[in-house]
């Protein structure tokens, strides 16, 4: 399980294999990434080509790095993560160095960053996280990453077609990064289904919503598999962790 804040702010209950650490760009002020990136990720961090990209990229890296280190009981910089050709993040139990590695084995990973954002999740089971600024988009994107049988929940995923957009996107590619394929798969391939989709908070007196809480909802990838998956719409980004 992993809760942030008190009763008036956002409160999320996972699976408790399941484990979540976030961080912002203020994480990079004292110079401490330095010591936590590997020198092939330094390499990787001078390739980017501009300043937002390697802040970015740095400070996801130091909010993986940091929380598989305390999960794992190791040294952040000696967490042997692998970069697959898909792009996806992995923990590599053979590495040289890694004394126990049952205890990475089975462990499964993933890291979104966004905005001055970042955040990693952990688990024993397939699992993916997306999150996403929530700058201006073309409205008529969300039909086209919507499947037709989904589109009557639309509604009930939030308020505004902007907020649909970003819900709906962030919940699929949560799910992609789960199943492995990314966009490489489209995302209109994938369904939000309603009968998994939890109502927000309301106000016992006015019914008006309370907060930006965590919300729960259902997705059928495209084996007719249901991912679980929860996800808030707040302070302008948009986040969804999938299982």
């Amino acid at each position: 399980m992993w809760s942030t804040g008190t009763r008036s702010q956002p409160i999320l209950t996972l699976p408790s294999d399941i484990h979540v650490a976030s961080g912002t760009v203020a994480l990079l002020a004292d110079g401490a990434w330095e010591t936590v990136l590997t020198d092939e990720e330094h390499v990787r961090r001078a390739s980017l080509n501009n300043e937002a990209r390697r802040t970015l990229f740095t400070l996801g890296r130091l909010v993986l790095r940091r929380h598989l280190g305390e999960r794992l009981g190791m040294d952040p910089r000696d967490v042997p993560i692998r970069i697959l050709e898909s792009g996806r993040l992995v923990l590599d139990a053979g590495a040289p160095g890694v004394a126990d590695s049952s205890s990475t084995s089975s462990l499964v990973i993933s890291l979104a960053h966004s905005g001055d954002r970042a955040l990693a999740v952990s688990g024993a089971r397939p699992l993916g996280v997306d999150l996403e600024i929530m700058k201006p988009r073309k409205e008529s994107l969300l039909k086209y990453i919507t499947h037709e049988d989904e589109r009557p929940v639309l509604g009930a995923l939030a308020p505004t077609a902007h907020e649909q957009l970003y819900a709906v996107w962030t919940l699929k590619e949560a799910v992609l990064k789960g199943i492995g394929t990314g966009l490489r798969t489209g995302p209109r391939r994938l369904r939000i289904t309603p009968g998994g989709l939890a109502p927000p908070a309301t106000s016992a007196d006015s019914g008006a919503v309370t907060g930006p809480e965590w919300r729960r909802a259902t997705v059928l990838d495209t084996d007719e598999r249901t991912w679980n998956a929860c996800f808030q719409v707040a302070d302008g980004y948009a986040t969804a962790i999938a299982w």
